[in-house]
């Protein structure tokens, strides 16, 4: 399908990528670990993310847009892969043209009826830069790059405390359930990225802002990690998670589905078709030189994020590949023909004949 680039040469291939955050100097973004200075906060708000799946080549395309709502200055998360990402720019419009391929077709129905003003009048109204050479505490950087507005740095880290000690001399929260989040990835020697965002205005706000990155790189399945630190995951005792939107487009050779340990996840399954318009649709969301022409779309919706899992959310072929499209939204337009004017045309039309008749009966004789 495509012929990606090898991205990485760091450690075995293992699966997916994760956008739970950690925020630079005390703050976070969504699907992390808010956590800002006194007297100031951000808002998690929705997330969408694109995930373009190469099984032949066992790699990963992801792609993460995500809404910050803060009137902080300067923010940050952290993502950890399972190998060292390429990192690059997405456009913006790449998800607003994923949205509208999944909106439901408008049909516009016209007809024509028989209706009366009178019966209806009386029922109105009812109806990059060069890797650094730091390899103090047991955290080596692997990589820096400016990307999309971000200064990112790729990380190798031996332990969780070694790397809660480089993020805290770097202005990163390191608070122990962001410490306990990352204890896992750090033991599977996932690569981790510390992107730090500033807002374009000095001193200004960045809410509503929107920012799209992309992380390329090879796994063996795909995954989305979708383990988030305990205190990002709630409060409600029955698990209503944060209840933010998480929508997640994934592409692939076939229908997917997805997965905690062999759970099945309970998002909704929003659209799901085979689609010869990827090429369009994708534009400027995969490296330069890479394309893909046609294959599977499968779009999921999780209101309850960030949330509790017990694993991270794997990707694989869904049992049942029957497409998943909502159904059409009708417009109907109606001309009514009252049934008053017609009486009322049909009352004129007796008056004229009557007069033309009685206009020939008494005119002069010859």
């Amino acid at each position: 399908m495509m012929s990606p680039r090898h991205i990485d040469s760091y450690g075995p291939i293992a699966t997916l990528i994760v956008v739970a955050a950690c925020l630079v100097q005390g703050i976070c973004s969504d699907a992390c670990c808010p956590a800002p200075p006194p007297g100031a906060s951000v808002q998690i708000a929705d997330q969408e993310i694109l995930i373009v799946w190469d099984a032949d080549s066992g790699t990963e395309h992801f792609v993460r847009r995500a809404s910050f709502s803060t009137r902080l200055a300067s923010f940050g998360f952290l993502v950890p892969t399972p190998t060292l990402p390429e990192l690059g720019e997405a456009p913006d419009a790449l998800f607003d043209r994923l949205s509208d391929a999944i909106k439901p077709q408008v049909v516009t129905e016209r007809r024509t009826r028989l209706g009366s003003f009178l019966l209806e009048s009386m029922t109105l109204g009812t109806r990059s830069a060069a890797p650094a050479a730091d390899r103090s505490g047991g955290v080596r950087i692997l990589h820096q790059q400016r990307v999309a507005g971000y200064d990112a740095v790729v990380l190798d880290a031996d332990d969780p405390e070694a790397l809660a000690r480089w993020l805290q001399e770097r202005g990163y929260d390191s608070r122990p359930t962001l410490v306990e989040w990352v204890r896992p990835y750090v033991a599977a020697k996932w690569k981790l990225t510390a992107f730090k965002l500033a807002a374009p205005d000095a001193g200004g706000s960045a809410a509503g802002a929107r920012y799209a990155v992309r992380m390329s790189f090879r796994t063996e399945k795909p995954l989305f990690p979708f383990r988030t630190p305990t205190d990002q995951q709630g409060s409600d005792p029955a698990g209503a998670g944060g209840g933010a939107l998480l929508r997640v487009f994934f592409v692939g050779d076939v229908k997917a589905a997805g997965s905690f340990g062999g759970k099945p996840w309970d998002a909704t399954v929003a659209y799901a078709d085979r689609r010869s318009d990827l090429g369009a649709l994708l534009a400027g969301g995969l490296p330069a030189g890479e394309s893909i022409g046609s294959g599977w779309l499968t779009t999921f919706e999780d209101g309850r994020w960030p949330r509790a899992a017990g694993d991270d959310l794997y990707f694989d072929a869904a049992p049942d590949a029957a497409p998943v499209v909502p159904p059409p939204i009708i417009h109907r337009l109606e001309t009514m023909i009252p049934i008053e004017g017609i009486g009322a045309v049909a009352l004129l039309a007796v008056l004229v004949v009557r007069w033309r008749w009685a206009t020939r009966s008494t005119g002069p004789r010859p």
